[in-house]
């Protein structure tokens, strides 16, 4: 697998093709951007130097692992799902979880996305946060069609020709992503 670094340069390709031609590869504008858990430091590395560098396009940075905090603690998540558990026996208070953080964090790329318009770019780190609510792929599944801009996932884990292993423990296939 290409280092970090390597992948900059192709990084910066897909940010800054106006037409949007790399998408016909996948039918959708999302780029994940696998890397070793050795370069995690080199992450925000590579943002900072696509947000100097890319001047023709708005960049929003989204941290996943952040998001899903902001959304527990708006909404106080966590009280309401173990009072919820009190009444009900058979929940499961995970999976509860889950599905309300990826109902929120769906509303909230596709807010975003309509927010920065046709000139923005989103770049979305810390993703493997995500790994104990809910599949990548329902998140990507759900956006299809609804994200029209470029979106790049920088994704702690690995791939092959056929999926993507975030963590390097949870397998996701399907995935109609470009991945760099």
């Amino acid at each position: 697998m290409a280092t970090l670094m390597e992948k900059y340069t192709k990084i910066t390709e897909l940010i800054n093709n106006d037409s949007l031609a790399w998408v016909r590869h996948s039918g959708v504008p999302f780029v994940i951007c696998p890397y070793e858990k050795e370069e995690h430091k080199d992450v925000m590395y590579i943002i900072n130097k696509l947000q100097q560098e890319i001047e023709a396009f708005h960049i929003e940075l989204i941290n996943m692992e952040q998001l899903l905090f902001d959304i527990i603690e708006e909404y106080e998540t966590i009280e309401g799902i173990i009072q919820l558990e009190k009444i009900e026996e058979d929940i499961d208070m995970v999976e509860e979880l889950g599905e309300f953080l990826l109902e929120k964090v769906r509303s909230h790329f596709i807010s975003k996305a309509k927010e920065i318009g046709p000139k923005g770019r989103i770049l979305v780190t810390r993703v493997g946060a995500t790994a104990i609510y809910f599949n990548f792929i329902r998140l990507l599944s759900y956006l299809e069609g609804r994200v029209q801009i470029p979106v790049v996932f920088f994704y702690p884990g690995s791939y092959d020709r056929f999926s993507v292993t975030l963590l390097d423990e949870y397998k996701e296939t399907a995935l109609r992503a470009l991945i760099i």
